[in-house]
């Protein structure tokens, strides 16, 4: 069993399933075993740091940090996306993070939110 929240396991797993060459296989059986070592909130989002069972297969990863996927969080629906990062194919941390102004009290680890989505990063000029 995970000690990611919710929401972390919910957008690593998208993520998972965009970045690895198997699907997402390796990176959902590690994701599985995740513990937790540190949290970081930045008032804008956090940073989950975790170990992984290093039994399980290493990912074949098109690349780290990776990964397009936001969900709506709390009842105001703030938008968060999401990067997992990946060494020596073992997921190591997720990264979340609004462009906003912040997201106050919100506890962005117990509220409610909308599955995440791939989305499509833009380019500005």
């Amino acid at each position: 069993m995970t000690d990611l929240s919710p929401l972390e396991y919910a957008a690593a797993s998208l993520i998972a399933r965009q970045i690895s060459s198997d699907g997402g296989d390796s990176l959902l059986a590690q994701l599985a075993t995740a513990r937790v070592t540190s949290r970081e909130f930045t008032g804008y989002g956090f940073f989950t740091y975790f170990d992984v069972d290093r039994s399980q297969p290493k990912a074949d990863v098109s690349g780290s940090p990776a990964g397009w996927a936001e969900s709506l969080v709390g009842p105001q629906r703030y938008p968060l996306q999401f990067l997992l990062y990946v060494e020596d194919g073992f997921a190591k941390m997720i990264e979340a993070y609004s462009y906003l102004d912040g997201c106050g009290d919100l506890d962005l680890l117990t509220c409610d939110f909308t599955p995440p989505i791939d989305v499509t990063p833009t380019n500005s000029r």
